[in-house]
């Protein structure tokens, strides 16, 4: 893992809307923070992801709030019966909404792009950037 974060510019966190996804998210950035990486956690984008159909028994905007203090973005994604299947993806499948939230953190990633470093530490358009 270490050998990951090492060339990592950013990371997408996945989490489920309940107390235990929460806490184990939040925990996961408390690692980072622990152990030298912590130049990632302002990098990093929280996906807020349901696993069930229907409301969550949890706040989902305060759990966002809670996640952008620390994080550069956080996105909800709703059940979608498609991938709760669990199999090859069909994007033609997903909600129309579904789609519009995955359209919707790509674009926050690609956001990023340009502010990424180059290794030696000098800024750079995304063309001059070593990703390896």
């Amino acid at each position: 893992m270490r050998g990951v974060l090492d060339t990592a510019d950013a990371l997408v966190l996945v989490s489920s809307p309940a107390l235990d996804g929460a806490r184990s998210c939040g925990s996961t950035l408390d690692w980072l923070a622990g152990h030298g990486y912590g130049h990632l956690i302002q990098r990093s984008v929280v996906v807020l992801s349901s696993a069930r159909p229907g409301a969550s028994t949890i706040d989902v905007e305060q759990l966002s709030q809670h996640f952008l203090t620390r994080c550069r973005a956080v996105h909800a994604i709703d059940f979608d019966d498609h991938l709760a299947e669990g199999a090859d993806i069909d994007l033609e499948l997903l909600n129309k909404s579904t789609r519009r939230a995955f359209v919707e953190l790509a674009a926050t990633i690609a956001d990023d792009f340009g502010g990424a470093r180059c290794r030696d530490g000098r800024a750079g358009p995304p063309d001059q950037i070593d990703f390896m």
